[in-house]
């Protein structure tokens, strides 16, 4: 920046006054000249007097020899003094360039900031926008997922609750594998099973409230369509029951897995 540049003093003048002011008065105007005018004045001054020793220099050889090393020596020091000078000049100069950048990131900040009380201002005064079936859907699904999570988190941690939420929000359906299915004459009931249509099975899931060992046990039962007994083929396990209790409105779907050593059973679920 050519800080000698005529427009660019005027256009600082009042920013170089404030400046002195606000800075403690750090003197940024020497015997009434702005801190740019005195700096031209020193450069020139400076400019002058090493003209002046160049020329008295090469008159050197007609002079006496004291005379001229006392010459040599008053234009030495004033050298150094004018040097000093602009030196100081060009230091405070930068410092003013500082203040002035510092100034301008204050008013961006201040700008900045007025634009957001704007903003907020405006959408106060706008009503809010009808939410659109896309949004309406979204937090329908965030609902009823906050809603099995918070089931969940009854048997699991909060994290692992929602995890499984999200899950079964995902593919819109759980499974179980029944438990207990090797007690008693269950595995005969599942064999017998195979030899129906799975759309004549019935499946139920019952909370046993009474269970004396498990209050909140749920057993699954089955029953054959137009039949007149009711089975209990197991349980859903133990850590798994609040997650079934949240779907215990919904019809649930069994299916047998296995083989002749070993018959299980899965129950589905959908959402």
């Amino acid at each position: 920046m050519d800080y000698l540049d005529i427009e660019y003093q005027e256009q600082h003048a009042r920013a170089i006054a404030q400046a002195e002011g606000l800075c403690g008065g750090i003197g940024y105007h020497r015997g009434g000249l702005t801190i740019y005018e005195q700096l031209e004045a020193d450069r020139e001054q400076l400019a002058f007097t090493l003209e002046c020793r160049a020329k008295v220099e090469a008159m050197y050889d007609n002079w006496p020899k004291d005379m001229a090393e006392e010459s040599t020596a008053h234009y030495i020091a004033e050298i150094a003094k004018l040097e000093a000078k602009t030196a100081d000049a060009e230091r405070k100069i930068a410092e003013l360039a500082e203040y002035d950048a510092e100034i301008e990131r204050d008013v961006a900040d201040a700008r900045t900031e007025a634009e957001a009380i704007r903003a907020e201002a405006e959408a106060e005064r706008t009503p809010p926008k009808e939410p659109t079936a896309k949004q309406i859907a979204a937090r329908a699904k965030c609902s009823e997922v906050c809603s099995m999570a918070n089931t969940f988190s009854k048997e699991m941690p909060r994290k692992a609750a929602f995890a499984k939420a999200w899950a079964i929000e995902r593919d819109r359906e759980v499974e179980f594998q029944v438990a207990g299915v090797s007690f008693g004459s269950r595995q005969i009931a599942l064999v017998r099973l195979l030899g129906y249509d799975p759309k004549d099975i019935i499946a139920m899931l019952v909370p046993e409230p009474d269970n004396p060992h498990d209050p909140g046990a749920i057993a699954v039962t089955v029953m054959i369509n137009g039949g007149k007994g009711v089975y209990k083929l197991g349980y859903i396990p133990r850590g798994e029951t609040a997650i079934a209790r949240a779907f215990l409105g919904r019809k649930p779907e069994l299916r047998l897995v296995g083989g002749e050593d070993m018959m299980g059973a899965r129950i589905r679920l959908g959402i």
